[in-house]
């Protein structure tokens, strides 16, 4: 039995390492991808150290051990909270990952504390086990306090999504960090130690079928990325014409090589993810209507601030603007263009991407021609 259990513990540790390499082969420079690697890395570590623990050869081993799962179920509790940050969904990313840096020095220090304290261990009838001391349950609470943060965040994302389908799968991803702790229950009513193996299993397996099925987490194969935008790294790109589907096509390759996106837009948000599949890219909508994710066009300042202050918590950035000819109807061009040059001096100074889709119909030719001199031209053509 003790074996089987062994098996079971390296298999979910197998299993894990197994999906994140794979997941981050297809893009290494995808951040929703690395974070989904760190995630599936620390659940296969952590289960590393439970088989050691379980199969420790005196007391004094085991204590070793036990301080290594505590500290690794610390940064496994950090990790989905971090993972559910980039979950694609209209509003932008979560805390964890605007503020990485913080919130991981945060993490790291809650786990180098807990794997300095001293846990008293037991023997059961699969090898040795961390008994339910106080530091130990301090240590369990914190873990699930950062998966249920993941959880709310998956909740707030269903709650911004009109798509059914995607608010199903992410009410699924949303139950994937608490399955844990809910399956190790029955080992608290009982009095023995939690075996967390089970349900980093069935954590792993809804993992897997979400982002290899249903690629919730929108985790892109390099084979079907789109050919990025010729322009370099830093510069901005005008795409004339009346066609929208070039720049998304643009848009979606840079995304696809790992920069954060955002799209400004006239049409509805949801035809646009109807027609270019784009589900997972915030969005914000040019409408005098009050409600999430707009912007009232006739506030430019407001536009400004909300897409620089995007591209600097998130580059490197592609950004896609369209939609300029209404905001030429409601305010004057040169106002227009100073935002566009302003947008354009922040995209180069963070080396983040602006894509401009423009109806060069719509401008005199001297408007015209003043962005053609400060922006690359390219032609929007099917």
């Amino acid at each position: 039995m003790d074996y089987l259990y062994t098996l079971l513990v390296l298999a979910v540790a197998v299993f894990a390492l197994a999906l994140g390499l794979y997941v981050l082969s297809k893009n290494p420079y995808h951040k929703p991808g690395r974070a989904f690697f760190l995630f599936m890395l620390l659940i296969a570590v952590h289960n590393l150290f439970h088989a050691l623990l379980l199969n420790s050869p005196d007391e004094g081993t085991a204590r070793a051990w036990s301080k290594a799962i505590m500290s690794s179920s610390i940064l496994l509790g950090g990790s989905v909270c971090y993972l559910a940050s980039f979950l694609p969904y209209t509003r932008y990313r979560g805390w964890p990952a605007q503020y990485a840096r913080i919130f991981w020095a945060a993490v790291i220090t809650l786990a180098a504390v807990f794997a300095l304290a001293d846990y008293s261990v037991i023997m059961i009838s699969v090898g040795y086990g961390i008994d339910l001391s106080n530091i130990s349950l301090l240590g369990y609470a914190i873990c699930l306090a950062l998966s249920a943060g993941a959880s709310i965040t998956a909740v707030t994302a269903r709650s911004g999504s009109k798509d059914p389908n995607f608010g199903r799968n992410v009410l699924l991803l949303a139950m994937v960090p608490l399955l844990p702790f809910i399956l190790v229950v029955p080992f608290l009513v009982l009095g023995t130690p939690p075996l967390l193996a089970p349900g980093l299993m069935a954590t792993s397996l809804i993992y897997a079928y979400l982002v290899l099925k249903n690629k919730v987490l929108s985790i892109p194969a390099p084979h079907h990325a789109s050919k990025p935008s010729k322009a370099a790294q830093g510069d901005a790109v005008l795409m004339e014409g009346r066609q929208f589907r070039p720049a998304y096509e643009v848009f979606r390759g840079h995304v696809e090589n790992g920069c954060s996106g955002l799209i400004v837009c006239r049409r509805h948000p949801d035809r646009i993810r109807e027609e270019t599949g784009a589900s997972n890219v915030p969005m914000l909508w040019l409408s005098s209507q009050p409600g999430p994710d707009r912007i009232d066009p006739t506030s430019l300042n407001t536009l400004l601030h909300t897409v620089t202050t995007f591209i600097e918590r998130s580059a490197p950035t592609v950004i896609l603007l369209e939609g300029i000819e209404y905001l030429i109807s409601q305010n004057s061009t040169d106002k227009v263009l100073r935002m566009l040059y302003s947008l354009r001096d922040s995209a180069t100074v963070t080396g983040s991407k602006l894509i401009v889709l423009l109806d060069p119909d719509v401008l005199y030719e001297r408007d015209l021609a003043l962005m053609e001199k400060e922006f690359v031209l390219q032609e929007a053509s099917a």
